[in-house]
């Protein structure tokens, strides 16, 4: 039994492609390989690492002023990546127990709940830090291109339900781009043409976003530049701008580069999707199976990299950092006899 890429439920292209040839153990039974991941220790130590991470910035999240932004970015962000992170360790844990199946396998007659659950969880986590991030960036070019409107429009009230909604938004992507993968949908009926139509909206809702964060990267990073060589040519000090800027480089440049192959293999799928039955042999099968392995590392180094990012991006972060390590060294000092020496920190503005 074979299907032709129009057959196949769209999120069903997050496989290698190879399954397009959906192979059936059965007359009955229809198999779609490499539908999970299937490598449970790897996973086990990639989940449990990342949760730890996510726990450890919610809680420093916590600790900082309620207004400002960059605690309402991180909290949101990681509020997604724990719960995903969490789940992804039981799963795994499980499957090294032989409890739930780690073939990888997505077999129509059986499916399994977990795994499914599993798989809506990791699509939320995937999306979450594009959509945040162009937020970030899109307020940090209108607090400095049209800081008026800023004022008036992005209070703290609003920019927490901006980054609430956002939330939102990611959620019902990742349901709704999973929803039809688990259901053998036949072709020609509403529900076939249906899932077609979610299948380009869920990858323009999916491409857009990454697109405008990369503009809106840009434009904030220009904006900012422009500003402070306006503040210099008046005899004011830079210094603050220049420290904005760094924030939206650390925050936003190696998560973004980490997400490129993501983004390149959605422009694969809606190019096959888009032409319809392609040989397996076709040298597009081939790139998209070199960049999914691409994007297994980058999947594995992902959060660790945004984790990294926000501490060097935000200074209040930096600043309980250096705080704990001052609190550690004088406690080291007092029983020297000495007196620890008091770390100072320039603060980085907030966008307010």
């Amino acid at each position: 039994m074979v299907f032709s890429v129009r057959d196949l439920p769209f999120l069903r292209f997050l496989c290698f492609l190879e399954a397009m040839n959906a192979a059936e153990s059965s007359p009955e039974e229809v198999v779609v390989p490499g539908f999970y991941s299937s490598d449970p220790p790897m996973l086990l130590l990639t989940s449990l690492t990342n949760f730890l991470l996510s726990v450890v910035v919610i809680l420093v999240s916590l600790r900082l002023d309620r207004k400002d932004l960059c605690r309402v970015y991180t909290l949101w962000l990681f509020s997604a990546y724990a719960p995903q992170s969490l789940l992804q360790v039981v799963i795994s844990y499980l499957q090294l127990k032989d409890v739930v199946d780690s073939s990888g396998n997505f077999y129509y007659s059986r499916p399994n709940v977990l795994l499914i659950v599993g798989k809506v969880f990791d699509g939320i986590s995937s999306q979450i830090y594009r959509i945040l991030a162009f937020l970030m960036v899109l307020l940090t070019f209108m607090s400095y291109r049209h800081p008026l409107i800023y004022q008036k429009y992005f209070g703290p009230e609003r920019r927490f339900l901006l980054f609430f909604v956002g939330f939102l938004f990611v959620v019902a992507v990742g349901v709704v781009g999973n929803v039809f993968s688990f259901y053998d949908i036949e072709e020609g009926t509403l529900v076939h043409i249906l899932s077609a139509v979610c299948f380009y909206t869920v990858q323009l809702c999916i491409l857009l976003p990454s697109t405008l964060m990369i503009l809106f990267y840009f434009l904030a990073i220009y904006t900012i530049r422009s500003y402070s060589r306006q503040k210099r040519k008046k005899g004011h000090s830079g210094a603050i701008q220049r420290r904005q800027m760094v924030s939206v480089l650390a925050y936003c440049t190696l998560p973004n580069i980490v997400s490129l192959p993501v983004i390149f293999n959605n422009v694969c799928f809606i190019y096959v999707s888009t032409y319809g039955d392609i040989p397996p042999t076709h040298k597009i099968f081939r790139v998209i199976s070199f960049v999914n392995s691409i994007v297994y590392f980058c999947n594995i180094v992902r959060l660790p990299l945004i984790v990294l990012s926000t501490f060097v991006a935000f200074t209040p972060y930096r600043r309980i950092v250096y705080s704990t390590e001052q609190k550690g060294a004088q406690q080291v000092v007092s029983v020297a006899g000495s007196r620890a020496s008091v770390v100072s920190n320039v603060p980085m503005p907030k966008i307010s």
